[in-house]
């Protein structure tokens, strides 16, 4: 009888390990997923864009997302990839500018109606 709960301790052991195993494939998949979502939205192109949009220095925009200006760098360069919670920021700041650019277009078609009105 020893012998049969010893057995069924053995397989509800393993049974957790290969479960335990499973959850961290899966999770390091989904990283990874998230990891490349985050690399299709933000090349190199587009953090240099929005960075000059900001009219950020690389310190400046270092500083902004509490980062080292060497990262910052070697993003605009494709060598680093932004983390899913940088690409949250990044898209943050993104809405910043085009909220920004719509409110000025805004105010400049307002003031091209004044000014055909006089």
């Amino acid at each position: 009888m020893s012998s049969k709960n010893n057995d069924s301790k053995i397989d509800l052991s393993k049974n957790l390990s290969t479960s335990l195993a499973v959850n961290v494939k899966t999770s390091a998949k989904l990283i990874q997923h998230s990891d490349s979502l985050a690399a299709s939205r933000w090349n190199k192109t587009k953090i240099r864009s929005l960075r000059l949009s900001l009219g950020y220095s690389q310190a400046e925009f270092a500083r902004r997302l509490s980062m080292e200006t060497s990262q910052i760098d070697f993003m605009e360069q494709g060598l680093l990839v932004p983390s899913p919670l940088l690409s949250g920021d990044l898209e943050i700041l993104m809405r910043q500018v085009e909220s920004d650019y719509e409110e000025n277009r805004n105010s400049k078609l307002v003031e091209c109606k004044v000014d055909d009105r006089l």
